[in-house]
C-alpha cells in the first residue's frame, strides 16, 4: 500500500488530497453507523494523526460534540499531517490531559499500519485507561500497536469495534493476533486507481468462508431449541430515536437481561452482557428485516454455545443470511 500510494501521488495526486478523501471516508461511516456522542480524537504524529484531524473537523461541522488530543505538540506535525491539523479550530489536548470515560467514542489515529516496537509514555497511559474503561473505539486505518505487515500486536493495543481501513485491507487485518483486535473492518475508497495497485502489486489474497467444517444448520436450530426451554438468549431492539444514547441503552438491557440484544435496524449491532458492543458494518438488508431475526438467533446462540466468540458468531449468522436466505 505504501508503493500505490507512492504511485498515485507520482501521478499527480497531493497526499493531502488522499488524506483529506480518507479523512472524510472515516467521517461518513462514523456518521452512519453511531449515533452522535461525545467524541475523543487521538491523534498521532504522522499521516495516520492528520486523517484524525480531518475526521475530527468534519464530526465538528456535523454537530458532533468532539475533542482532539495529539501526542506530540502541533508544531511539531510535518508535511500533510499538519495541514490537517490547521483544519482543526479547537483546542488540541495533550495525551496526559486526557480523561477516558465509557461513554466516549474514542477515535484511535495515533499510529498507522508501519507501527513497530512497544508503547511509550503519554501514548502508553493512555491506552491503559482505554483497556481498564472500555469506550467504544473505532481505529482509522488499523488499531494503533497492530504490524500492518506481520499482525503483530504491542501490549496495550487498543480493541477496536470497528476499524476503517483505505484502498485495500493490509495483513495486519486478517493474520492473527492482529485481526482479533480489528473488530468488522470496511474498506473504503479514497481515490487510489487500481492501475496504482496492480503497479504496486499485493501480498495476498483474501479467502473467507467463516462456517467451522462439519457445521448444519439443523444442528445450531437444534441446539437454541433446547437453549430456549431454558431462556431466551437473544433480544431484538428497533432505534427509537428518543433515546439520547442508544449504545449505552443497549449494553444497560444485555447486561440487565443477562443475554445478547441486537439492534438490527437502521444498523446491526449486538451488545452482549459484559457490555461490549459488536457493530457489523454492511450488513445484508434481509438481516434488518423482522421475518429473519429467528434465523439469527438460532445461529447465534447455537454456535455461541459450541465456545465461538460472539463476534465470530455474529459475523457467521449474517454470512448465513446474506449468501444462504436463511
Amino acid at each position: 500500500m505504501a508503493d500505490a500510494d507512492r504511485i498515485t501521488i507520482e501521478s499527480g495526486v497531493p497526499g493531502f488530497t488522499l488524506m483529506q478523501n480518507a479523512g472524510q471516508a472515516a467521517a461518513d461511516i462514523i456518521a452512519e453507523r453511531v449515533q452522535p456522542c461525545p467524541v475523543l480524537v487521538l491523534c498521532g504524529p504522522g499521516n495516520n494523526g492528520g486523517d484524525g484531524f480531518v475526521i475530527a473537523a468534519l464530526l465538528k461541522a456535523q454537530g458532533w460534540d468532539v475533542q482532539v488530543a495529539c501526542c506530540v505538540p502541533v508544531a511539531a506535525l510535518k508535511g500533510d499531517a499538519r495541514k490537517a491539523a490547521d483544519l482543526w479550530d479547537g483546542p488540541v489536548l495533550r495525551f496526559e490531559e486526557v480523561e477516558i470515560t465509557p461513554d466516549l467514542l474514542v477515535v484511535d489515529a495515533v499510529f498507522g499500519t508501519g507501527f513497530r516496537g512497544a508503547f511509550r509514555s503519554p501514548v502508553l497511559e493512555v491506552f491503559q485507561k482505554i483497556g481498564s474503561t472500555k469506550p467504544l473505539v473505532i481505529a482509522v486505518d488499523i488499531p494503533s500497536g497492530v504490524n500492518g505487515t506481520t499482525a503483530e500486536v504491542a501490549p496495550f493495543t487498543p480493541s477496536a469495534k470497528l476499524t476503517v481501513t483505505f484502498c485495500r485491507k493490509k495483513l495486519g487485518h486478517v493474520l492473527y493476533p492482529g485481526v482479533s483486535y480489528c473488530g468488522p473492518v470496511v474498506v473504503a475508497d479514497i481515490g487510489i486507481p487500481n492501475r496504482s495497485v496492480a503497479q504496486a502489486g499485493h501480498a495476498a489474497l483474501e479467502n473467507y468462508n467463516p462456517f467451522p467444517k462439519n457445521m448444519r444448520i439443523a444442528a445450531l436450530n437444534a441446539m437454541a431449541a433446547k437453549r430456549a426451554q431454558r431462556k431466551r438468549m437473544v433480544h431484538f431492539v428497533r432505534a427509537d430515536k428518543s433515546v439520547a444514547d442508544p449504545l449505552s441503552m443497549l449494553r444497560e438491557r444485555a447486561k440487565s437481561e443477562n443475554g445478547y440484544v441486537i439492534q438490527s435496524a437502521p444498523d446491526f449491532i449486538l451488545a452482549t452482557p459484559e457490555g461490549e458492543l459488536v457493530i457489523m458494518p454492511y450488513a445484508p438488508q434481509k438481516a434488518r428485516l423482522k421475518e429473519i431475526e429467528k434465523t439469527i438467533e438460532n445461529i447465534l446462540s447455537g454456535l455461541h454455545e459450541r465456545g465461538i466468540s460472539v463476534y465470530e458468531a455474529a459475523r457467521m449468522a449474517l454470512w448465513h443470511v446474506a449468501h444462504m436466505g436463511g
